[in-house]
């Protein structure tokens, strides 16, 4: 007895060591004594195991991996081949007086832990250590790989065939890790209506036009003081109708100005978008970096392939419209919802306009009505391009919130002290007096050409044409005397030019130019029509010229001068270079810089208003000329070199 009671201690003691560290062997149940309970605690012990080798009887672990690391898990059950090896034999048959070779295939087993994936070799994601299929399978797809596509993924966009051609992938809305601006949130509801959100650059937009529809108005009731709102083609009164049609799911509510400029138009915590943002938008979009935009102008035009993603990347397709241009490739998902107008709905299939938070004031000084900012997209046949406008507050067009808070500032596009920043106007607006080169007086008799000023509210004039001092180009010298004509010079952005058009008829030095080379019709027929005041008038035109004069090596301008090359005009784009409408011979400008430009005269088309130059024939191209009308800039015009133009000299 007392040789079994050591062989159980000494079993006790191993035991302790491999399973058990809270008490010193032989005490087993830890209670400060060695008698007779820990033999029987020593007994309990019998038969347990610890098959995870953790350290941990099993008996007492709540988690008993197999050997496929599965908690309390069955162990290998998938059965799967090892081995097969053919073995051959062979028998001698008797009556056939031969051999037959025979061959039997002796096959092993094995038992695998499961492998989830792919086990269809056909797939694109084939998995050759997969044994157990999981659905993830994926299958070739007919097109070309880059090319447009569906996910079935409403939370990822820009779907396209991936380079394997094995299926169809998204990017996502929003990253799931929560550094971009959604900070990870997909989505947002707001008047219990459920919006998919979207990084764009920086920003956290909707993917989906507004549907707040707090009440539907007739398209025939249109008003810019009362917050009007319309879904595109219904007619009908029941918000509950017009929120079951598919235009209202797709192209969402048009907004009226008032409406649109709601405090609550947008969840709290989100914007109307600026102009600024849209901006922005447009330059992630076409790749492109405009840093500011003039009001009321297209931004990007031409085809539709301007740009590296271009405008199709800011669309999303339309089932309804296959000649909408989009890849989607931003995100932002527009949709041609068209738009609000006095004749009703329009734009359906063609336009996506956006309200921007911005106003104009039309028709200063300043008593007219308020026009909104507004931003489109426009696809058509002939046009399609990105641009911002404004329209009457009876307008209506959609609208996408934008993530944060509108800044305070002026908003009226025409006040003094408006940036496209400002976005919440907190009645800064400096309104000025007249839009900055409006003609004006300034009182001052020695002055002339007066315009306001760009702080839109002085007024100043040209007080010398040449700089006095002779600090200018022109040297100090006001005349010119040019084969025994008299032409006054004038200082325009660092040049000094003829402030009337050359009217010689002898080249520089002292030839005849052939009468051939020199156009006089136009004068002509203004004599035979009895036109008043002909003489002064030859004297500001001058004379026409030929290509074969502009191209002669005696030269039409003075040594020292020559004729403007495209450069030398590009700094005069503007109202500034024209006459004005009080000057003798008028035009539509505020001849601001004192070049004194008066519209040409037509034979066949009577007056003006336009006016043709010649270019240096060295210049980018031969034979060029501008045309210049009643826009604010330059047109250049090349193969006419059977025509007869102008010429206005400016110095070397």
């Amino acid at each position: 007895m007392k040789k079994l009671l050591t062989i159980l201690f000494a079993v006790a003691l191993g035991l302790n060591l491999n399973a058990q560290d809270e008490c010193l062997n032989p005490d087993v149940n830890c209670d400060g004594y060695v008698n007779v309970n820990d033999l029987l605690g020593l007994l309990g012990y019998f038969g347990d195991e610890d098959l995870d080798g953790d350290g941990i009887w099993d008996s007492q672990d709540d988690c008993v991996e197999d050997d496929c690391g599965i908690c309390d898990g069955p162990g290998p059950e998938i059965l799967e081949v090892d081995t097969i090896i053919f073995v051959l034999d062979s028998v001698y048959l008797q009556g056939l007086d031969d051999w037959y070779t025979y061959e039997f295939a002796d096959t092993t087993f094995t038992l695998n832990c499961p492998v989830f994936g792919c086990v269809d070799d056909v797939a694109c994601n084939f998995s050759l250590n997969a044994n157990v299929d999981d659905g993830s399978c994926i299958y070739g797809i007919s097109g070309e790989p880059g090319q447009v596509c569906d996910d079935g993924n409403a939370l990822t966009y820009n779907d396209v065939i991936q380079e394997t051609g094995c299926g169809c992938q998204g990017t996502e809305n929003v990253d799931s890790s929560g550094i971009g601006p959604c900070v990870a949130e997909s989505s947002l509801n707001f008047h219990s209506e459920e919006y998919l959100l979207v990084e764009i650059g920086s920003d956290c937009w909707f993917a989906e036009n507004l549907r707040y529809l707090p009440q539907v108005s007739s398209v025939n009731d249109l008003s810019d003081s009362i917050p009007k709102y319309y879904v595109t083609g219904f007619t009908g009164e029941s918000i509950d109708e017009a929120a079951l049609t598919e235009e209202y799911q797709k192209y969402g509510v048009l907004y009226n100005g008032p409406a649109s400029r709601l405090d609550s138009i947008c969840p709290v915590g989100w914007k109307l978008p600026s102009r600024r943002d849209f901006l922005n938008l447009a330059n992630t979009a076409l790749d492109v970096d405009v840093v500011e935009f003039e009001p009321n102008l297209v931004w990007f035009g031409g085809e539709a392939d301007c740009g590296i993603i271009s405008l199709e990347g800011l669309c999303a397709q339309d089932s309804n419209f296959a000649d909408w241009l989009a890849t989607n490739a931003t995100g932002f998902s527009a949709v041609p919802g068209g738009g609000v107008y006095n004749w009703g709905f329009y734009g359906l299939g063609e336009n996506a306009v956006f309200h921007a938070n911005f106003e104009t004031l039309i028709d200063p000084p300043w008593s007219a009505e308020t026009y909104s900012g507004v931003f489109g997209i426009q696809q058509s046949l002939s046009t399609n391009y990105v641009y911002e406008s404004s329209d009457p507050e009876i307008g209506a067009s959609a609208i996408r919130c934008i993530k944060g808070e509108a800044a305070a500032g002026c908003n009226i596009v025409n006040a003094c002290n408006y940036t496209s920043d400002n976005e919440d106007d907190d009645s800064t607006c400096l309104l000025p007096q007249s839009i900055a080169g409006n003609i004006c007086d300034d009182g001052d008799s020695t002055t002339i050409y007066d315009v306001y000023q760009d702080d839109c509210f002085s007024c100043s004039g040209i007080s010398e044409l040449v700089a006095s001092d002779g600090s200018g180009p022109c040297e100090g010298q006001d005349f010119l005397e040019f084969n025994s004509v008299l032409y006054e010079l004038v200082e325009v952005s660092g040049n000094c030019w003829f402030k009337s058009n050359l009217r010689t008829e002898l080249f520089a030095n002292g030839d005849s130019i052939p009468s051939s080379f020199i156009e006089t019709s136009d004068l002509a027929v203004l004599a035979n029509s009895g036109f008043e005041n002909l003489e002064a008038y030859a004297q500001i035109l001058g004379l026409k010229y030929s290509y074969e004069a502009v191209l002669d090596q005696r030269m039409l301008c003075p040594s020292g001068w020559s004729i403007p090359k495209n450069e030398d005009w590009e700094p005069l784009n503007g109202p500034q270079w024209r006459n004005r409408p009080d000057d003798e011979f008028s035009w539509d400008g505020t001849n601001a810089s004192g070049l004194s430009f008066a519209p040409d005269f037509d034979p066949s088309e009577g007056s003006g208003p336009v006016s043709w130059f010649w270019l240096d024939a060295s210049d980018f191209c031969e034979s060029c000329v501008l045309w210049t009308g009643n826009t604010n800039g330059f047109i250049t015009n090349s193969g006419l070199e059977d025509w007869d133009h102008r010429v206005r000299c400016i110095k070397d």
